[in-house]
């Protein structure tokens, strides 16, 4: 079943890219992803240059795809273990991309929330099931903490778009401390996963995602100080968690 994976695998992807290749080109429904979330504008969504880290994820899951077909084509070598240990979630994961851009494209955004949640559960499970390979390979494990960590940011800001268009009055507060709210929220979860798996790749993630934030928020001046400061707050002790853990990890090497 293993081996039957792996074209599933590679299809799945291409048709994911090419999906999102089109939707962009197209597009559906006469509106761009990025058009959306500017017609759903807000200081949570980060600058559009935040959003060429889905070139990244493309990239590192073509090399994830690419050696499982490069083994998988030489018939007495075994496949990569996470072929087998992943199953078919990868191409679930493709298709809740793939649903995901209709949804978001056609303003079904409550479903659209709905496959982020699902494709964020599936990329969870995935990290997970992948711990065990993070010396083996790395497009094991690399491809999946970038990609889940952006896909956590993203749902967070599309529950953020639905907030906003059901008129919710964010228990009182002002837009601007509850999208500093929502940044605090953000770091304290880059801190969790980076203590439960040490993971500064994660963390990264999460900081170009502020980054992205701070630049959009930043030209606009004083009124909009309180969340830019979150935002550089935030990614002060973001880094330095990561330094402190990066530190930690080469020392232990050298002392073995």
């Amino acid at each position: 079943m293993s081996r039957q994976l792996v074209p599933l695998n590679g299809l799945a992807f291409t048709a994911m890219a090419l999906v999102n290749f089109l939707a962009v080109q197209l597009p559906f429904f006469g509106r761009r992803p990025g058009d959306v979330s500017d017609q759903y504008a807000n200081s949570f969504t980060p600058a559009d240059i935040t959003f060429s880290i889905w070139s990244v994820i493309y990239i590192l899951l073509f090399f994830f795809i690419g050696r499982q077909i490069s083994v998988w084509r030489t018939a007495d070598k075994p496949l990569p273990p996470e072929v087998a240990r992943i199953g078919g979630l990868f191409v679930a994961t493709c298709l809740c991309n793939i649903a995901w851009l209709v949804a978001w494209q056609s303003l079904h955004l409550v479903l659209a929330f709905g496959i982020i949640f699902c494709l964020w559960i599936l990329l969870i499970v995935i990290y997970y099931r992948l711990v065990p390979f993070a010396q083996h390979h790395w497009t094991a494990t690399y491809s999946f903490s970038i990609y889940l960590a952006w896909v956590s940011v993203a749902a967070l800001a599309n529950l953020n778009v639905i907030i906003l268009d059901a008129g919710f009055n964010r228990f009182g507060l002002s837009p601007e401390a509850w999208t500093a709210a929502l940044v605090i929220m953000g770091t304290l979860g880059g801190l969790l996963v980076l203590w439960l798996n040490r993971d500064p790749v994660f963390v990264l993630v999460v900081i170009w995602s502020f980054a992205g934030i701070y630049l959009k928020n930043s030209p606009a001046g004083a009124d909009l100080a309180l969340i830019t400061r979150t935002a550089i707050i935030g990614m002060v002790i973001l880094a330095l968690s990561s330094g402190l853990v990066v530190a930690t990890r080469l020392l232990a090497r050298r002392a073995s």
